[in-house]
């Protein structure tokens, strides 16, 4: 029966036990979680997406907001090769966390670690 733990309101502990006799030995088993709790009365919390652009597209954005901006496809390139931003590289095409460039660029720290993902 899910009870709420006192100290984390948005969750629940399941726990059950089982015990069975195989080959004259006995198993014991208990299994204990924490799932999130559902939201009542119509509340949700916000979810946040990464917004994952192609190199071209993350340029057009930087552009869009400093036209005079001298970032190139080539120096965002170059940082998702050396893995100084987030990436995904699937084939030859490689797309960008733009989070996690623009926290490149104003020098702040970034939640998730910089890696590239390779999808072949």
């Amino acid at each position: 029966m899910p009870r709420c733990l006192g100290q984390m309101p948005r969750y629940l502990e399941i726990s059950f036990k089982i015990s069975c006799e195989l080959s004259g030995l006995l198993i014991n088993l208990e299994v204990t979680s924490l799932l999130p709790k559902s939201s009542s009365q119509g509340q949700h919390e916000e979810v946040s997406m990464t917004r994952i652009r192609t190199i071209n597209e993350a340029v057009k954005m930087i552009k869009h907001e400093d036209p005079d901006s001298s970032i190139t496809a080539y120096f965002i390139r170059m940082l998702a090769y050396n893995e100084k931003i987030r990436s995904v590289k699937t084939g030859s095409k490689v797309m960008v966390d733009f989070d996690s460039l623009l926290a490149f660029l104003q020098s702040k720290e970034y939640a998730l670690p910089m890696e590239q993902i390779k999808i072949n």
